[in-house]
């Protein structure tokens, strides 16, 4: 029975990162064996066991094999004849493909994983490995935006190529995973822009897609179109430690652009892209959070741009649209991405003070919340029965606390 540690605790060790998993390769043993000292199996698909005390994890050493396009269509193979090298075989990435010896320190290296690491290059193990698991692609992808000064190498791109055909097969759930890690991912060199790009040379994101190619005014976007234009926000998001549904929600926000296809023009594009952003969160099986925000921010996010030219009026009926008053942290991320959307371009506009005005306001309402409370109390008694009239005197009873932050935000920005 021998053990090495495998996987990304290796790869972090030689590029001297810390690691936050750590993961074992069990050579030489059986089930029965692991069970006797200690070990508890967990699952039932994989031979996986926790150790008896640190609770880590120990797989012993196995091969898989493809039987189909679907992704649990493996046939794993397991067993104390399984060597260190095979069980290296069916990973993703050389720099994933490396494991340590735990009695003598060495390296267990035979597709040049380490080499690979100095070269900041990512490369397949293998061209099975791709092509039998299409998953491996989003992992790819992953891993070029987390580490974003690595090159995918030719080799890498082309099995891609070769096995994006794969790609229709994958559950939902399992390429939204991938996204999720990425767009969680606080490591200083993440840019979730180089996943996606990645993803939509390949076929992936068809509504992204669309966006290349499509003009935009120069004089606010001299990056070119709303396709870099996107990439840029979701990076400039990600810089500012966005949370992943806010990152989600500005992939989605300027989807709308096609309609220049059709008018000519971009007006109007954030309510025609409600429908292509809600198309594309079915497509990934996003959470009901993350798709809400991705419908709010692209509906709303061009109205956030004009606060400062807004009557109290229009700023209270947009609080009202980005739940101001009900959750103010979802307004914060609406505001989030708005922020990054002005950050996300050519010129950057790094001073966003729409933003400041925005949370003044919903700080003035929840200041004199008892205030408010009263007085909605007085009209709806002074109108019983009269739901109208009681909902126009609510709202012009808040629009005049919006007024009094309004002036005073403007005062103090100007």
């Amino acid at each position: 029975m021998k053990v090495y540690l495998v996987g990304g605790a290796v790869r972090d060790e030689i590029m001297g990162v810390k690691s936050k998993d750590r993961d074992y390769v069990v050579v030489g043993s059986t089930h029965e064996e692991m069970i006797y000292l200690g070990y508890t199996q967990v699952g039932a698909a994989f031979p996986v066991y926790l150790h008896p005390e640190t609770k880590e994890e120990y797989a012993l050493a196995r091969t898989e094999k493809s039987t189909g396009p679907g992704y649990h269509d493996f046939e794993v193979v397991f067993g104390p004849e399984v060597t260190i090298e095979e069980d290296l075989y069916r990973r993703d990435l050389t720099i994933n493909a490396i494991a340590k010896d735990l009695d003598t320190g060495e390296y267990i290296d035979p597709f040049f994983g380490e080499a690979d690491i100095q070269n900041r290059s990512l490369r397949p193990v293998s061209e099975d490995s791709f092509k039998e698991d299409p998953l491996r692609i989003y992992r790819l992808a992953r891993f070029a935006a987390r580490y974003s000064d690595f090159s995918i190498t030719d080799e890498a791109y082309l099995l891609c190529r070769k096995a994006s055909a794969g790609l229709p097969h994958l559950p939902k759930e399992r390429k939204f995973a991938e996204i999720n890690k990425c767009f969680s991912d606080t490591s200083v060199a993440n840019k979730p822009s180089k996943m996606i790009e990645l993803l939509v040379n390949l076929g992936e994101f068809p509504e992204l897609r669309a966006l290349v190619g499509i003009p935009q005014p120069e004089k606010y976007h001299a990056e070119g179109d709303p396709f870099t234009h996107t990439l840029m926000v979701l990076d400039a998001a990600n810089d500012k430690g966005c949370h992943p549904e806010t990152q989600w929600a500005c992939l989605c926000h300027d989807l709308g652009k096609v309609c220049y296809d059709t008018f000519g023009n971009l007006h109007g594009h954030e309510s025609y892209g409600v429908p292509i952003a809600e198309q594309m969160c079915d497509r990934y099986g996003v959470p009901k959070y993350w798709k809400r925000l991705a419908l709010v921010v692209t509906e709303n996010h061009g109205r956030m741009h004009k606060v400062l030219e807004m009557t109290p009026k229009k700023v209270y009926s947009l609080m009202q649209r980005i739940s101001a008053e009900k959750d103010s942290d979802f307004a914060h991320k609406v505001m989030d991405v708005s922020v990054a959307d002005s950050q996300g371009r050519i010129p950057s506009v790094q001073n966003y003070p729409q933003a400041f005005v925005m949370t003044q306001c919903m700080s003035e309402l929840k200041k004199n919340i008892d205030e408010i409370s009263d007085e909605c109390s007085k009209i709806a008694k002074k109108y019983a029965g009269r739901p109208e009239l009681i909902r126009d005197n609510v709202t012009a009873l808040k629009v005049r606390y919006v007024a009094k932050a309004l002036k005073e935000a403007k005062n103090l920005i100007n």
